[in-house]
């Protein structure tokens, strides 16, 4: 396995760890998170008191990593370290507290009782007393993506006692990083991060189950552009890999997969330019009251086939034929006596020795006449 030698500390120290604290820079990428949280996962898995801290901001596309939620801004309080008292102006310039002899304590109850034995005539009035809580007490702290400890912003400057006090893990792929850690796994040909904490954590034989091995993947994927950049090597595909067999899931980044062209955009064509269709024509309209000859003449004919099988078969196209003009001027229809106006043929029209014999018709020559024959 890699880094093997540069892990042989942490491996004699990981046993006894109880606290352990992975700070991530004050302007993590996706890589760094990733790699973060797979580390944190881990721990957590393995049994140790794990924290994750960042002085960064978690965004919305942060929140397809697993266990995002579980990181904080701040140190965390009450993480062991000691617990003092401070109390104010009752030493002397020299650092003596020449007042009193002794000090003891007693319990009452849940309550811990501090007295102070002072000597005869002397007087012991502290003018304030102040809590102070001493270093974090982890055991293993481990720095992710960041350059040197001044990169985490507040979270090491706010106690930098803390740092001091623990052996930390350097872990980077930045080739400026000033290995600042009492073991440090910097490895500028690495793609990512995350690979780094993959390798970490097959070395160290820490939990790779299938969410630690999903963030490995995001981290990967996300800085070697889908596995397509310069900076993937076989050890990535190594990492990747196993991290396949225990169940990781590829990320699935949409915003960095190609657009598919628009067919519909890429073809259009101009509306002013282009040519504009030939006008179809369109059939006459029966108006109120007329029958549509070409809903009967074109309407489906079942036939019945020899297999006993029926089958639509429509007749030949009928066009209605358009409505020609007879020539005769239509005369419209009189409202008033409820009956069509009779026209009146010209005097063209009317045949030779048949004159108008009056006028006026007779009254009756509209009603319907019987006609008998010889045996009527």
């Amino acid at each position: 396995m890699k880094y093997e030698a540069e892990l042989g500390n942490v491996r004699g120290l990981l046993p006894s760890v109880r606290s352990v604290l992975i700070a991530l820079s004050s302007n993590p990428t996706i890589d760094d998170l990733a790699a973060g949280l797979a580390l944190y996962l881990s721990l957590k898995q393995a049994g140790k008191d794990v924290s994750i801290v960042t002085e960064g901001s978690i965004l919305v596309g942060h929140t397809n990593l697993f266990g995002v939620g579980n990181i904080t801004n701040k140190l965390p309080e009450g993480k062991g370290g000691d617990f003092s008292i401070v109390l104010s102006g009752v030493a002397t310039p020299d650092g003596k507290v020449t007042a009193v002899e002794k000090m003891d304590y007693f319990t009452t109850g849940s309550d811990l009782n501090l007295v102070f034995k002072v000597f005869p005539g002397q007087k012991f009035e502290p003018t304030a007393i102040t809590p102070k809580t001493a270093g974090g007490n982890f055991d293993l702290i481990f720095v992710i993506g960041a350059k040197t400890l001044s990169d985490l912003g507040g979270i090491y400057t706010a106690k930098p006692e803390i740092f001091s006090a623990a052996h930390i893990i350097d872990i980077d792929n930045k080739g400026d990083n000033s290995r600042f850690g009492n073991t440090s796994i910097v490895d500028s040909a690495s793609s990512s991060v995350s690979e780094i904490v993959g390798e970490v954590l097959m070395s160290l034989q820490l939990p790779l189950e299938t969410d630690i091995a999903s963030n490995v993947l995001s981290g990967i994927f996300n800085a070697t552009n889908n596995l397509q950049g310069t900076n993937t090597t076989a050890d990535t595909f190594a990492v990747v890999a196993e991290a396949l067999k225990k169940g990781g899931q590829k990320p699935n980044f949409n915003e960095s997969q190609p657009k598919q062209p628009d067919f519909q955009q890429a073809f259009s064509v101009n509306p002013v330019s282009s040519p504009q269709p030939a006008p179809q024509p369109v059939a006459p309209q029966p108006q109120e009251g007329e029958i549509d000859l070409s809903k009967i003449f074109n309407a489906p004919v079942n036939i019945s086939t020899s297999d006993g099988t029926v089958q639509d078969q429509k007749q030949e196209s009928f066009t209605v034929p358009p409505v020609v003009s007879s020539g005769i001027e239509q005369k419209p229809f009189d409202t008033a006596q409820n009956k069509p106006e009779i026209p009146q043929p010209s005097a063209e029209e009317t045949p030779s020795g048949e004159g108008i014999e009056s006028e006026n018709p007779e009254a009756d020559w509209l009603t319907p006449k019987i006609f008998r024959g010889k045996g009527g």
